[in-house]
């Protein structure tokens, strides 16, 4: 076997290559893979282990050791001072260590700190009996080395395999042990040839012979424009080929290529599909998503994460399919309650995971007082439901588990960790997600396995561990894999990442994608005197300028064999600027002295040379003039000036047989809007519709609002103390708040809870002075509601709808008339106060409406009053003088109300004939008020809103506003979005 050997080439792919003219090496590689090689040879192999394993396990080594120099960083941070202090540890192994103590330890504390912890260590394969650390690649190093002395000092014959290494580097120059390791090599007959040796015999090649590589770079302003050049570049070579046999170029990826696989397909040539390796890909989020949710403060929206989490995948026909980790059902019941009521309460856990739970279709599953949780449960078939139940089990506060001071009982954590073994067991079933199935178990498995190994104590049992490791343990055990968004596809193409791997034919081309300065510099690891001990104790220190010369020499020796470079740069990536790599500066000294032209320039005015440098616009600019590209037809994205648009055939079927307010507000303005979400059924995904900020409040405190008055703690004369209701705040926070009960909240959840007292105590207090008793709170109502359907050339057809909906809180004066309250968390006084004085209270009308249609009592007798009442400032916005102060609107009630059929009636006939559209919006577009919320814009708008509603007016109908700040329907409309 004749091995190719260069300090850079770990990683390079594995096919035959040309070492030199007529010399044909097997197998090329770096020290890793030479030793690997040697493990086979020697019968020294072993199952490789994750490298968190061997920091866990000299973590372990750590604590019993526990030396002075790392003590304290030890007491805050083990997880990571392991880390780092075992990084020191191997490259001191690797350099030859023998595990010594220092002479003067007072003076070389890290290295008497490494050498107590080796006291703590034995070495050995995984598994076996008494290992305490599994090998890394130093002590792999040092183990083939001992061996291969041993065999060279017996003169025993053991058959190599190994005929010939010929290394592209000077053997005396290698780091560490290396030049040990060939000597060895050396005597056992197997033949080293010199880099050396090897120019003497073939001759000097790249810039020694007086040729060098043509380099021409191409500079765009961003990403998107070096994608599309580079893939221009990539064009010019496949059509160059024109089939004739494989394609003579290779391309360097020195960034992922997303963008430019995105250009390449668009020109149907093959994808490079290169991405960067994370451990924040989906399968590595699952498990902390997991512990997240049974910790004892639950977040609710990482509770709905975790239901909605689910794998996209293929179905046996290829077609793409979402695996979820629960079942659709459950899925869907659970985020459904999470939507009503974002919490789960302690007690509903308890009862869920007990005997008191409701099953599905018992008497209780249909209790006021039972949770949306519960009743979400109560609905599911019993196997589904069970799952639910064991999941809400996992969610109840577990002090045990979690104990004070931050720490957490392992054995109580992985005994949690079953549940989610099982559902991936489950998740595992189908085809599609078996794999992404498997990684997440490995995740598991791996996470568990450090836990053991950081937690064991010598009496056989497990200490607790703290929450901050846990999550560096979390993080360290998740699978590292590439991003999906992009695929490698065959191709005559030589695609690599490491310009040292960069093997040319004759002839060959190379593009370098964004090849920018994505150096690290090598630190220094030892002082002066660390490295002098060191060397006493059998290491042979290299200094990292050595080690840094070898690696640029070894990839500049692949670029300078190339006869055309092309490199391609953004002059920003991710909106910072970048430099160009520093081997392009030692190529343009190569080419300075090579070219009379640049002869005796710098490097910088060599590499912005226009010999040397363009741009992407005038590579195209070149394209086009040449007639090798051709300019598309040049499309530029506007904004719409209308919404309007055609429904072939008509909207019939959309007309909807119940309506409530939400929905009439909606189609008053905007009946696009309505069409794509209650007609086409188009909404935000499940964790979205989780409430938050002042919708989740303002939810919470109706929800208290009614428990005041089921709990009769509010009647005739009869307002609740303060106490009573902080009582009930604080019950029904976990279940209807549960963001404010957690830690960091307090602050905001003070101020709720003084908000709502006051405002409550404002609201019963003055309902009993004026003798205004609360009939029910969140009642229900179903009455018919009459619409006139008109199509062109046709008379009216009468129809009947069903108004649905629910009163916040519905009372009768001493008259025994009606009394409508609208309770809002919010601070908006003026614009509630607008909406009674300009008779545009639509939810107040509709719901009078609705309740003298209940009552059998025509509406137009002005029956019964409303107002708003806000629960922020804690104020009464009405033109009812016993709970308001303002002046009466324009219209009454019963009027105001007919306005709204009558526009609602146009409407819906609009929707019937296909003309769907949004009045609103186009209004917004023609003044310019979407985007711009300047005083004037908004002045402008407000008359041109006036306008159209007098004209309105004349016909009896209305003009109904709307503001599309938080439409979630106007991305997919085109009214906002980027037309640059």
């Amino acid at each position: 076997m004749q091995v190719r050997f260069g300090w850079t080439l770990d990683g390079a792919p594995w096919a035959p290559r040309i070492a030199a003219e007529g010399a044909r090496a097997d197998l090329t590689l770096g020290p890793r893979g030479l030793i690997e090689l040697l493990q086979v040879r020697l019968g020294l192999a072993h199952p490789p282990v994750a490298p968190s394993v061997r920091v866990a396990q000299y973590r372990s080594a750590m604590q019993v050791a526990d030396h002075h120099w790392f003590r304290e960083s030890f007491a805050v941070d083990p997880w990571n001072t392991a880390a780092h202090v075992l990084t020191l540890r191997d490259a001191a192994v690797e350099a030859g260590w023998d595990g010594s103590r220092p002479q003067d330890p007072s003076v070389l504390p890290r290295l008497d700190a490494l050498a107590a912890i080796e006291t703590q260590i034995q070495v050995g394969p995984d598994g076996a009996e008494g290992t305490t650390l599994v090998p890394g690649a130093a002590d792999d190093l040092r183990d083939v080395l001992s061996h291969l002395t041993d065999l060279s000092a017996s003169a025993a014959a053991w058959p190599l395999g190994i005929d010939v290494i010929r290394v592209q580097e000077p053997v005396a120059e290698l780091p560490g042990l290396f030049p040990e390791v060939f000597a060895q090599l050396t005597a056992l007959g197997v033949e080293v040839v010199d880099a050396e040796v090897e120019t003497e015999g073939n001759g000097p090649t790249g810039a020694a012979t007086g040729t060098v590589p043509r380099l021409r770079i191409i500079e765009a302003p961003e990403e998107f424009s070096a994608a599309e050049a580079c893939a221009r570049v990539l064009a010019d070579v496949a059509e160059a080929s024109d089939g004739e046999g494989p394609s003579a170029a290779a391309v360097l990826v020195g960034a992922p290529t997303i963008l430019l696989d995105h250009e390449l397909g668009r020109r149907g040539l093959p994808t490079l599909g290169a991405a960067d390796a994370s451990r924040s890909r989906l399968t590595g989020q699952l498990l902390p998503l997991f512990l997240s949710i049974i910790r004892p403060q639950l977040d609710v929206y990482d509770l709905a994460a975790f239901l909605d989490f689910t794998i996209t995948c293929t179905d046996e026909d290829g077609a793409l399919m979402r695996v979820g980790i629960l079942p659709a059902p459950v899925r869907r019941a659970l985020l459904g309650a999470l939507e009503k009521e974002p919490g789960v309460q302690p007690a509903a856990a308890a009862g869920a995971a007990g005997a008191s739970a409701p099953a599905a279709g018992d008497d209780a599953a249909d209790a006021d007082d039972m949770t949306a949780w519960d009743r979400a449960i109560a609905g599911l078939e019993p196997t589904h439901a069970q799952i639910a139940r064991d999941l809400t089990a996992l969610l109840q506060p577990d002090e045990e588990a979690y104990g004070g001071g931050g720490t957490v009982n392992t054995d109580l954590l992985t005994a949690r960790l079953t549940w989610l073994n099982d559902r991936l067991t489950a998740l595992g079933r189908s085809d599609g997600a078996r794999e992404a199935a498997q990684q997440i178990r490995g995740h598991i498995d791996l996470f568990t396995r450090l836990l053991d190994d950081t937690t064991s104590d010598p009496t056989g049992g497990r200490r607790p561990i703290m929450e901050r490791e846990l999550a560096d343990i979390v993080a360290a055990s998740a699978p590292s894999t590439r991003s999906s968004l992009t695929t490698r596809t065959a191709s005559a193409w030589t695609v690599l990442t490491d310009p040292a791997h960069l093997d040319p034919a004759p002839g060959t081309h190379l593009i370098w994608w964004s090849g920018i300065d994505d150096t690290r510099p090598t630190p220094t690891i030892w002082d002066p005197a660390e490295a002098a001990e060191l060397t006493r104790a059998g290491a042979r220190i290299t200094p990292v300028e050595q080690v840094a010369a070898l690696q640029v020499a070894g990839r500049l020796t692949a670029l300078r064999a190339y006869e055309q470079i092309t490199v391609v740069i953004p002059k920003r990536r991710a909106g910072e600027a970048i430099a160009i790599h520093p081997l392009l500066s030692h190529l343009a000294l190569d080419i300075a002295a090579h070219d009379r032209e640049l002869h005796g320039r710098d490097v910088d005015k060599v590499l912005t040379h226009p010999k040397i440098r363009t741009t992407a616009a005038d590579q195209a600019r070149a394209l086009l003039d040449t007639g090798r590209a051709t300019l598309p037809e040049l499309q530029i994205p506007t904004p719409p000036t209308t919404l309007e648009r055609t429904l072939p055939g008509g909207g019939e079927h959309l007309l909807p047989r119940r309506l409530s307010f939400t929905q009439i507000d909606t189609l008053l303005s905007d009946n696009l809007t309505w069409v794509l979400k209650y007609g086409y059924g188009i909404r935000r995904g499940h964790i979205a519709e989780v409430p938050a900020g002042s919708r989740m409040i303002g939810s919470f405190i109706h929800a208290v609002v009614e428990t005041l008055v089921k709990r009769e703690s509010v009647g005739p004369q009869q307002v609740p103390t303060e106490d009573t209701i902080t009582a009930v705040f604080d019950e029904l926070a976990p279940r209807f708040a549960s963001p404010l009960t957690l830690p960091g909240a307090r602050a905001e959840r003070e101020s709720v809870r003084r908000s709502t007292v006051d405002a409550l105590s404002t609201l019963f207090g003055t309902l009993a002075e004026q003798d205004i008793a609360i009939r029910g709170v969140e009642e229900p109502f179903h009455v018919p509601l009459d619409l006139a359907i008109t199509r062109p050339g046709e008379t009216a057809e009468h129809r009947t709808s069903e108004l649905i909906g629910s009163i916040d809180l519905s009372a009768r004066d001493r008259g025994g008339d009606p009394v409508v309250i609208d309770l809002k968390w919010t601070r908006a006084v003026r614009y509630y106060r607008d909406l009674v004085t300009t008779s545009r209270a639509l939810q107040l009308a509709t719901y009078l409406h609705a309740l003298s249609r209940e009552e059998g009592r025509s509406p137009a007798d002005g029956y019964g009053t409303a107002g708003y009442f806000l629960l922020e400032p804690g104020e009464f916005i009405s033109d009812d003088p016993r709970i308001g102060d303002l002046p009466a609107g324009p219209d009454t009630h019963p009027e105001l109300f007919a306005k709204m059929r009558a526009t609602l009636d146009l409407e819906l006939s609009r929707i019937a004939a296909g003309d769907i559209g949004s009045d609103a919006a186009d209004l917004a577009i023609a003044t310019g008020r979407i985007g711009d919320s300047s005083s004037r814009t908004r002045k402008e708008h407000a008359d041109a809103v006036g306008l159209r509603d007098a004209a309105a007016a004349e016909d009896g109908r209305l003009f109904h506003d709307h503001r599309f700040d938080f439409n979630d329907f106007t991305l997919i409309t085109g009214l906002t979005g980027d037309f640059t």
